[in-house]
């Protein structure tokens, strides 16, 4: 199953309970902001679930093109996607913050 199709999996029910796993990192390499998508809406490739740290984490549904194109790095460029990246449970990624929900990064 290719990362795509595990995002699209996880739409739903288990994105909603949070009891899922991120198959994709985003991160910024010049500050401690970085991204991680655990759900990619079926119907519509470029809408997803996220929780984002940047000090604090959140989760927000987003558009993938926009979230791209609105946040510069540090270095005034986009987000870099960690290839090394293979999964991990959001619990484990959380580790025992209380994130805040809200719309959008």
């Amino acid at each position: 199953m290719n990362t795509l199709s595990k995002l699209q999996a996880n739409w739903g029910d288990k994105a909603d309970s949070y009891d899922c796993y991120a198959w994709m990192r985003l991160y910024d390499p010049e500050s401690r902001w970085e991204c991680y998508v655990y759900a990619i809406d079926p119907l519509n490739e470029q809408g997803a679930k996220v929780c984002v740290y940047n000090g604090t984490w959140v989760f927000s549904q987003v558009n993938l093109d926009e979230m791209m194109v609105s946040f510069v790095c540090e270095n005034g460029r986009a987000p870099r996607h960690d290839l090394d990246f293979k999964g991990k449970h959001l619990k484990n990624i959380l580790k025992g913050y209380q994130p805040e929900v809200i719309d959008g990064c």
